[in-house]
């Protein structure tokens, strides 16, 4: 798993590592782009994404990320 995915949830929390327990980096919301940077397990992924005050990067569970937009 590499490469641009979308975020397919309303919302999504970017966690600071790959824990649901973790603190929230950035809530992020229905197909905002997230570059897959590594597969940390099977639930999680350590991804970069770029907002306005520059680039993030954190932790998602891969469950909610799409390959193509959701509607």
């Amino acid at each position: 798993m590499s490469g641009d995915y979308y975020v397919a949830a309303t919302t999504l929390n970017l966690r600071a590592a790959p824990s649901a327990d973790s603190a929230v980096v950035r809530v992020l919301e229905r197909n905002d782009v997230v570059t897959v940077q590594e597969l940390t397990n099977a639930k999680w992924v350590k991804v970069s994404t770029t907002t306005a005050e520059g680039e993030v990067e954190g932790y998602l569970s891969r469950a909610y990320l799409s390959e193509t937009e959701t509607y």
